[in-house]
């Protein structure tokens, strides 16, 4: 479209040329607002061209690094009570949606550093359930909980990164634990442990319980503490990773008064050991032990206490193919060895086929209640020991 730019002449009639005027200002706007309204490419040269684009482009470009550094979207449900909340700016974008009439919120995030997502239920605009979740480069974990007032009464927890995996879950009071147990898995073994803090009449009580194992021991606890310092504890130990195989339960006491007893019983593959052992509040140590173990010349077992006490009915037998040996039952103390018999009964005591003279055998009888002493040969001869003497009284 060629613009027509030739100015009308002046005729000297001034009506007629003003209308001659005004009719080309007419055609000169109408032309104009034509070439505008319709202008592409083809009206600039490149020069020009280049500059408008460059011009347009950063301006656009300016506009839109404004309104795009933080959008925000919200839509709303066909009711009030429901809601989504989209929110995206440079590296992150978050979603919310709500339910304010069922107490629902979940979040959404999505950022370089991990993802993340937490939903809620509340009441009265108070948390009372809350599930967490998060995943990042180092690995994820998760947690759920239950809360009153605010504040948590159960947690349940999990965690998952490249050198292993563990959960928790604990049940509290008042924001204290009362019930916890843990678990834990890596790549030298595993252990678990459980705990429960309970009161009775008596007082507070802690009981722990723990299980542990690698690939060269078992280890199992159990303890109970009081608040009065009491202690109660039992261990049983599997263990091969010395030079020998050991096999240990372990048995403890701590008294109010300070006073600590420990029982032990040891298997390894040489021997067999059980100790007992007390510590005063003196620090003053008590002990007593026994010991089975194969030495260089026999078998061999050691007692060791202070007192050694034996019930019931005890045989000593002799490692022989001769049925000889000793039995201790009670007051009566019988031994047999070599063909004689010796025999201790409430303050008697017999010899039996005792060779006391060279003409023959006889048995030799002490009675300490009465006071005698005599011997008797096999034929019933009987020889009396008084203050003259001995005394032939058959």
């Amino acid at each position: 479209m060629e613009l027509n730019l030739t100015i009308p002449g002046v005729s000297g009639d001034t009506q007629k040329d003003i209308k001659e005027l005004r009719n080309y200002i007419f055609q000169l706007t109408e032309q104009l607002r034509y070439a505008l309204y319709n202008m592409d490419v083809t009206n600039f040269n490149d020069l020009g061209l280049a500059r408008y684009e460059n011009g347009v482009m950063q301006i656009y470009t300016e506009k839109l690094q404004a309104f795009v550094k933080e959008l925000e979207l919200k839509i709303s449900g066909e009711e009030d009570s429901l809601s989504a909340l989209i929110t995206a700016k440079a590296g992150e974008l978050t979603a919310l949606f709500e339910d304010e009439k069922g107490g629902l919120q979940a979040e959404y995030k999505a950022a370089v550093d991990g993802l993340s997502a937490t939903i809620t239920k509340k009441l009265n605009s108070v948390d009372t359930k809350v599930s967490t979740w998060q995943h990042t480069v180092d690995g994820f974990s998760s947690t759920v909980s239950e809360k009153l007032n605010g504040v948590d009464t159960k947690v349940s927890t999990w965690q998952h990164t490249v050198d292993g995996f563990s959960s928790t879950v604990s049940e509290k009071l008042n924001g204290v634990d009362t019930k916890v147990s843990t678990w834990q898995h890596t790549v030298d073994g595993f252990s678990q442990q459980i705990s429960d803090r309970f009161t009775t009449l008596e007082g507070t009580y802690v009981t722990k319980s723990a299980f542990e194992q690698t690939a060269e021991t078992v280890n199992t606890m159990v303890t109970k503490i009081g608040e009065d310092g009491s202690k109660l504890h039992t261990q049983i130990i599997q263990d091969v990773k010395e030079d020998d195989a050991l096999i240990q339960l372990i048995a403890s006491k701590v008294n109010t008064d300070g006073f600590v007893t420990t029982s032990t019983f040891e298997v390894t593959a040489d021997a067999v050991r059980a100790m007992v052992s007390e510590i005063g509040d003196d620090g003053e140590i008590t002990a007593a032990s026994i010991v089975a173990a194969i030495n260089d010349a026999s078998s061999k077992v050691v007692i060791s206490a202070d007192h050694i006490d034996l019930e019931g009915v005890v045989t000593f037998s002799a490692i022989t193919e001769e049925p000889y040996g000793t039995l201790i039952d009670g007051a009566y103390i019988c031994c047999g060895s070599g063909g004689q018999l010796i025999e201790i009964e409430e303050g008697v005591i017999r010899i039996g086929e005792a060779e006391l003279y060279q003409d023959g055998y006889g048995i030799f009888l002490i009675d300490t209640r009465g006071g005698s002493c005599y011997i008797t040969s096999p034929n019933g001869h009987r020889w009396e020991l008084t203050n003259d003497g001995w005394e032939d009284t058959e």
